[in-house]
């Protein structure tokens, strides 16, 4: 959320860091204006690294995994050995003792260019969708550069009739934003499968009481089919079961749907 440092002399500090890690990894002191506040850059006795999935250090402004390497990285879980191995790794980047233990944090972020660290969101915000893989993410930060938006978040919802994923767009903005243009805008920057078919304004992201997105209280879009038109002749159903199969879709055929944006209260459909 946007953020203006107070001009009574009190300090702002934006800090990060999970438990993993003994809480506090990064911190920042908050002296200007931000759309976004950075997390900062690394404690003494701590070193961040932003890598791909194959754990190669990005440059800057490439959005990749946190990982923390120091002193504050925790042994592992207890009684959970497969998942401590899994995020608990060794000496990933530096054989100095001090940063032999690293942790996988499982956060998006990106370095900027003066070496504070930009976080983006979660890596487990992947779904495949029409065997496209998606990172939730990617699309949110997308959206959050349209004029006037001021915080979304986009969320996979499954079709109740079909098993199909589907996502969808929450975003919020004092001004009504136009949906159509919206979407050009994202598929400008994305491919078209990036761009959610739904997308609902309502007035604040819910969050639950870890300050992260309550999925449960966003309002369920709607998506409703108009007509599904079964395959003709035996060239048709060849072709549907290919397409079934290179795309991992259930069920699929020629048809033209509709995506309709449930109302509710507090809701503002575009």
């Amino acid at each position: 959320m946007p953020v203006t440092p107070r001009n009574d002399g009190t300090i702002l500090y934006n800090a990060y860091g999970p438990t993993e890690c003994t809480i506090a990894s990064t911190i920042i002191p908050v002296e200007q204006e931000y759309d976004r506040v950075p997390i900062g850059k690394a404690l003494t006795n701590y070193k961040c690294y932003v890598v791909d999935e194959n754990l190669y250090r990005l440059p800057p402004l490439v959005p990749g995994e946190l990982v923390v390497a120091g002193r504050g990285v925790g042994r592992g879980y207890l009684n959970r050995p497969e998942q401590t191995e899994k995020v608990f790794i060794k000496k990933p980047f530096s054989d100095d003792p001090e940063y032999s233990k690293a942790y996988r944090t499982g956060d998006v972020v990106r370095l900027l260019p003066d070496g504070n660290i930009d976080f983006i969101g979660r890596n487990d915000g992947q779904v495949k969708v029409r065997g496209f893989r998606i990172e939730l993410t990617e699309v949110e930060s997308v959206i959050r550069e349209f004029s006037g938006i001021t915080d979304a978040t986009v969320q996979a919802f499954e079709n109740e009739s079909n098993g199909e994923k589907y996502i969808a767009a929450y975003v919020v903005s004092p001004d009504k934003v136009d949906v159509s243009a919206l979407k050009r805008f994202i598929r400008s920057q994305k491919p078209p499968y990036m761009v959610p078919p739904v997308i609902m304004q309502i007035d604040t992201i819910p969050l639950n009481q870890n300050q992260k997105v309550n999925k449960r209280a966003l309002p369920k879009p709607v998506r409703e089919q108009e007509e599904v038109i079964p395959p003709q002749n035996d060239l048709q159903q060849k072709y549907l079961t290919a397409s079934q199969k290179l795309w991992d879709i259930s069920s699929l055929a020629s048809r033209r749907t509709s995506m309709r944006q449930a109302s509710a209260p507090s809701v503002r459909s575009g």
